[in-house]
């Protein structure tokens, strides 16, 4: 069963998912998945030069790889959830090695959790921010 919270947009209550159960079903149907998700996708490839960085990426429907749930300790990776308020999340896949995964995820207007930004493995700092 989905947790839900509400907030106050305007003068109306909009409910808004629980985000475990979202980020669950988001990694688990692939079709769900690709509703959640407004491409073209900002983000980055995997192993982006400061080039690439500069500039910009944006992940097209048709290059989309699906995200399958995987057992992030299995891998020896440490994840981390940076709420940013109630509407913004980002999720961080850490590798030991200096590498990892970043996804973020945004409450729309109706309370939907959306994929926002992806960036595939590249070096990130201890600090979770893109090293380079």
């Amino acid at each position: 069963m989905s947790i839900y919270f509400k907030y106050f947009s305007g003068n109306e209550k909009v409910e808004v998912e629980d985000f475990d159960t979202f980020l669950e079903k988001f990694l688990t149907d692939e079709a769900f998945q690709m509703r959640r998700i407004n491409f073209p996708l900002q983000g980055l490839p995997k192993q982006a030069d400061s080039t690439i960085a500069s500039k910009g990426h944006y992940w097209q429907k048709k290059d989309w790889e699906v995200h399958k749930k995987v057992d992030y300790e299995e891998l020896g990776m440490e994840r981390k959830l940076i709420r940013s308020g109630a509407f913004l999340t980002r999720e961080i896949l850490l590798h030991p090695q200096g590498v990892g995964y970043e996804r973020r995820f945004m409450v729309n207007e109706k309370g939907e959790w959306f994929l926002i930004y992806y960036s595939d493995v590249n070096a990130l700092s201890q600090n979770n921010m893109r090293a380079g």
